[in-house]
């Protein structure tokens, strides 16, 4: 957080420790002299974003991710590569900064120069607002001078727009594998439809009536074990919670086997995820799994019939006190000791 001269002044004289007139630049504070200096240059107060980077560039994580992604711009007039436009990116997101026209007033910023391995400089501003989305979206102005209908170039936008998702998926999933110290006894995969929140008209926004909200349904995957994220997928507002979810395991469960072969693997969901497809694919893959099931009366009868018999087999095999407890923490409405 940044104060000019005046709010420095006033906070100081109202803070009690002393005063401090607007014309001077000393006061004293007991025995001690402090000194305001006003002609200091650009400060910065994410500093803690070096150390990740730090880890990053020994790492060489971003640095391997960039190298994957397609890149549609005519490289030949191209003054930010995708490592720069990547790392400018993901470190704005970690300092909080997460609209691309905050670039605008961060590519002067000394600390994202440094961070994107350019020196703090005026006079080497990082991408603009304008540079980053279209990178991000895979937007190139290459055929703008041809007429809409004989350009191709929105194909290859489109096209190159994807295999960037598919791409970071990918390395997520390399990623996973390569920092796991030994192998695992199990990978547990959880997969969890989120609802994303929009505020405006972007596209592919829908009202949801479960969620209550105009929103994004995107598809995540991670590691149960460790939470490690292993894909994440846009979709519509409106998506079922399902939809994707096969193609999702298609690329993320070879990955896995061909690295552990006999590794044992989980498949988490919530009841969205219980669809004929689905089960499908992990009964021929050989796949565990633990679907949620949405309840009816037919089933809350027949789990009640299970947890009778439970309580019953345990009644028999315990003092009746714990049996009785049993059944006050399980609801004796469900729960009959015979």
């Amino acid at each position: 957080m940044f104060f000019g001269r005046e709010r420095v002044l006033e906070r100081y004289n109202a803070s009690g420790w002393g005063s401090i007139r607007s014309d001077s630049c000393c006061c004293g504070l007991g025995r001690k002299e402090v000194t305001v200096d006003f002609s200091g240059e650009q400060i910065v107060t994410d500093a803690g974003l070096l150390t990740i980077r730090k880890l990053d560039r020994e790492l060489g994580l971003l640095a391997e991710a960039a190298s994957r992604l397609s890149d549609p711009r005519s490289q030949k007039y191209v003054v930010h590569d995708a490592e720069r436009l990547l790392v400018q990116q993901v470190y704005q997101l970690l300092g909080g900064y997460f609209d691309a026209n905050d670039s605008n007033a961060l590519r002067d910023d000394p600390l994202f120069q440094t961070l994107a391995d350019v020196s703090p400089s005026p006079e080497q501003p990082l991408a603009s607002g304008s540079t980053v989305s279209r990178f991000k979206y895979a937007y190139t102005r290459r055929q703008r001078q041809l007429p809409v209908e004989e350009r191709t170039i929105e194909e290859e936008c489109q096209a190159a727009k994807c295999q960037q998702i598919a791409a970071i998926n990918e390395f997520l999933v390399e990623t996973f594998i390569k920092t796991r110290r030994e192998k695992p006894p199990r990978i547990i995969v959880d997969l969890d439809a989120s609802d994303d929140p929009a505020h405006g008209e972007q596209q592919l926004t829908f009202w949801h009536g479960y969620f209550d909200q105009q929103q994004y349904f995107p598809l995540l995957a991670f590691d149960g074990e460790s939470g490690f994220p292993l894909g994440a997928w846009l979709r519509p507002g409106k998506a079922p919670s399902s939809w994707g979810a096969v193609e999702a395991l298609q690329g993320i469960v070879p990955a896995l086997r061909a690295a552990w072969p006999d590794v044992e693997i989980i498949v988490r969901g919530d009841a969205g995820y219980g669809i004929p497809e689905l089960y499908e694919y992990l009964e021929e893959n050989g796949l565990k799994y633990v679907i949620g099931y949405s309840s009816n009366a037919v089933l809350f009868a027949r789990a009640c019939e299970a947890v009778n018999d439970y309580a019953s087999a345990l009644g028999r095999l315990w003092p009746d006190r714990l049996a009785e407890g049993l059944q006050a923490k399980l609801g004796a409405t469900a729960v009959v000791l015979k």
